[in-house]
């Protein structure tokens, strides 16, 4: 199962396209991580991507200023769903999606 978020925009032409900012494959460690930095997934979806930016900022200084309390989420996980340098950039990731298209609508989809 993955998570996947997106950010929307309308382009003239008529059709929506979708521009995708990021992609985490596993719900475990992502889950685990973002209850670490008080990040809500599904909270973010339907707004609009300049309304993430602060959360996302957050939870990446959240990182940053714990890095021993995110490297024993790491520990705790299977080594192939990833490490708090990965959720870090993807995070990263996100917010600079978000930043490049400030009016988009993200989206999150579960598969």
């Amino acid at each position: 199962m993955s998570f996947s978020l997106y950010l929307t925009a309308t382009c003239s032409c008529g059709p929506s396209h979708g521009v995708t900012c990021a992609d985490l494959g596993s719900t475990g460690n992502l889950y685990k991580y973002m209850r670490q930095a008080s990040l809500d997934l599904l909270g973010l979806d339907g707004r609009s991507a300049h309304q993430c930016v602060l959360d996302l900022d957050d939870a990446i200084d959240d990182i940053k200023e714990h890095p021993m309390t995110y490297a024993e989420i790491g520990r705790s996980l299977p080594p192939d769903w990833g490490n708090p340098k990965q959720y870090e950039d993807w995070l990263i990731s996100f917010r600079d999606a978000c930043l490049r298209h400030p009016y988009a609508k993200v989206e999150y989809s579960r598969s």
